[in-house]
């Protein structure tokens, strides 16, 4: 692979993350707006937990931060933003093959986040070749 593919393969890789990360945050938006989602979230790219980083990422920001927009939250309100992200397989999927390895969730004034591995919630149940 030449060097100017190499470059082009990364910018359409950081276009597919930028525009995944756009269209999440319009849907997550809505879902708020409709009453579908008690917060407003908003979803952005940042350094993830090294410890989650497969050995042959490229990508330097591997979390993918999930900002609940309220200044009160609690525990529960973090799983329950998190579960909404981690029980939806495909979704897991998506975020592996955009290179992200870690989801992190807090609240807007709470600088404690939730760190989760994304590895461990693609493992499939009954897998056989």
């Amino acid at each position: 692979m030449s060097i100017k593919s190499s470059i082009q393969n990364l910018i359409r890789k950081s276009n597919e993350r930028a525009q995944f990360v756009k269209e999440f945050n319009m849907l997550l938006q809505n879902a708020y707006t409709n009453r579908e989602l008690p917060f407003l979230c908003e979803i952005s790219i940042v350094d993830g937990c090294s410890e989650f980083e497969p050995a042959n990422s490229g990508f330097s920001k591997g979390g993918l931060k999930i900002e609940i927009k309220s200044e009160k939250i609690s525990f529960t309100d973090k799983r329950n933003v998190s579960q909404m992200i981690l029980s939806v397989k495909e979704l897991l999927q998506v975020l592996a093959t955009l290179n992200f390895h870690t989801l992190l969730v807090g609240g807007t004034e709470n600088r404690e986040l939730t760190a989760y591995c994304l590895a461990d919630y693609l493992k499939y149940d009954n897998f056989t070749f």
